[in-house]
């Protein structure tokens, strides 16, 4: 099947048209924050949208600055590193494939032949370290000298190098250096966070200040009785959708957080939440997987944690994202089970205390030993 050049153009024209609208109204979608909630307890799906996400951006004139961050926050460095350079490689090779077919080439040298030669003049020989240096500049957009690579017919291998080097070199820098700085508690900082409300499915934004929580060897419990709750998935367990005590069950890998159950007599009833140390409430949103989810800042021996309170019943989180909550501090009160608020899951609280200021809302790691990022709640609460 062979696709006229006109009727491709104007297919691809059509859907920047509509990846644009879709940007101006509903920015949201686009937010770090949501796209990493989204897919947070599915990891290697997580992998496989990343890669196709990567792969096919530059088609799209999709920024990979946004895409770079989210990977840095949801993936260990030497992953996401891995994903962007694969990504790197192919949608350099779908760009200039794609430019070289629509023949930019031959229509800007029928209207600019003179000045394409004296283009190509003063490129000659100095291709790989001019791509390589446009390509390390964050300010540049690296699919322009793709484009521009394939309009002036520099071979391909030359290009793909310059590309390459340039670009995972710079994404070295940036996801190493993000992953150094975000596990530091920093005094002050300003963090604009994308939440969604349950009611609606709208999307907003609010920017808030965030300062260094109190310092704390322990924490309180965050539901009454709660040890005794803990009877089904403990930290760590190894889960799969065949041997879980919680049946049917939809997730697997190794629980990064721990689950406090519901008591006989509690399915209907209002089970209320608390603070279970004292720091900022750094998000609130819908996500999928938990439903109402909740994300304090807090500092446990002096380290940087952050605490996810998952399967909330949002409405039901009065305080405002930036507010101090202190230990003990009501935070809101479960989800109703096998609801939207639980996003179908039983109703219990699943408490996650995750090292480093920078969110991590999975609930399962694919690898026993990445539970070292995480700690077990047990060894804290009272």
């Amino acid at each position: 099947m062979v696709i006229n050049k006109r009727t491709l153009i104007y297919t691809w024209l059509t859907i920047l048209i509509i990846g644009f609208l879709a940007y101006h109204f509903f920015p949201g979608i686009f937010g770090i924050a949501y796209i990493i909630s989204d897919i947070s307890h599915y990891y290697d799906l997580a992998i496989i949208i990343f890669i196709i996400i990567l792969c096919f951006r530059g088609l799209l004139l999709i920024s990979p600055l946004p895409i770079t961050l989210a990977s840095t926050l949801f993936f260990p460095p030497l992953t996401a590193l891995i994903l962007n350079s694969l990504g790197i490689l192919v949608s350099t090779i779908f760009i200039y494939k794609f430019s070289e077919y629509l023949g930019f080439d031959t229509y800007f040298m029928t209207r600019y032949g003179k000045q394409i030669d004296k283009l190509k003049k003063r490129l000659d020989k100095k291709e790989i370290p001019i791509i390589f240096t446009w390509s390390f500049l964050p300010f540049f957009p690296t699919d322009l000298i793709v484009y521009l690579s394939a309009t002036l017919k520099i071979s391909l291998w030359k290009c793909l190098i310059g590309v390459f080097a340039g670009t995972v070199l710079i994404d070295a820098l940036f996801i190493y250096s993000l992953n150094f700085f975000l596990p530091v508690a920093i005094p002050t900082s300003t963090q604009t966070i994308s939440t969604q409300a349950t009611s609606t499915q709208t999307i907003y934004t609010q920017t808030t200040t965030t300062t260094l929580p109190a310092i704390s060897k322990g924490l309180l419990s965050p539901i009454s009785d709660a040890r005794a709750r803990v009877t089904k998935k403990p930290f760590g367990i190894k889960i799969s959708p065949a041997t879980s005590p919680v049946q049917p069950e939809k997730f697997s890998g190794y629980h990064t957080g721990t689950d406090f159950e519901i008591l006989p007599g509690e399915e209907n009833t209002v089970v209320k939440v608390s603070a279970v140390c004292s720091g900022p409430l750094f998000l609130k949103k819908y996500s999928t997987g938990y439903g109402g989810v909740a994300v304090q800042k807090c500092v446990i021996d002096k380290k940087a944690v952050t605490i996810i309170y998952g399967h909330l019943k949002l409405s039901s989180i009065s305080a405002n994202v930036g507010d101090q909550l202190k230990a003990g501090d009501s935070l809101g009160i479960l989800g109703q089970g096998y609801s939207t608020e639980t996003d179908g899951e039983r109703k219990h609280l699943h408490l996650g205390i995750h090292l480093g200021a920078s969110v991590n809302l999975l609930g399962y790691v694919p690898q026993q030993s990445s539970l070292s990022s995480w700690l077990n709640a047990l060894d804290y609460l009272p």
